[in-house]
């Protein structure tokens, strides 16, 4: 069982804006809004995976997906999911096995 938001799109505006930056390192951090209705809590969503699809040039759909972060945080009240960047996992993933 698995829970995803239907479509979540990466927000250059809104990671640049001041809210966004006073509660990450834009460096190491990003932030998307999730779209799922009504009040739910994203509890016990750190670690998950943020997949990102990238753009395919055949004529045949494939998942053709990339992983862009790891779920970090969240904010209930304006529905941002906060998430540590792809480069920071690997860089965690190498200092543990060198």
């Amino acid at each position: 069982m698995g829970m995803v938001s239907e479509h979540s799109f990466y927000d250059t505006a809104m990671n640049k804006s001041a809210g966004v930056i006073a509660r990450i390192n834009p460096a190491r951090q990003f932030a998307m809004k999730y779209t799922w209705a009504g009040a739910l809590r994203p509890d016990g969503f750190s670690g998950s995976a943020i997949w990102c699809g990238l753009n395919s040039s055949s004529p045949i759909w494939t998942a053709n997906s990339a992983l862009a972060g790891l779920v970090t945080d969240y904010d209930q009240s304006k529905q941002l999911i906060y998430a540590t960047n792809l480069s920071r996992v690997l860089a965690l993933i190498a200092r543990s096995y060198p």
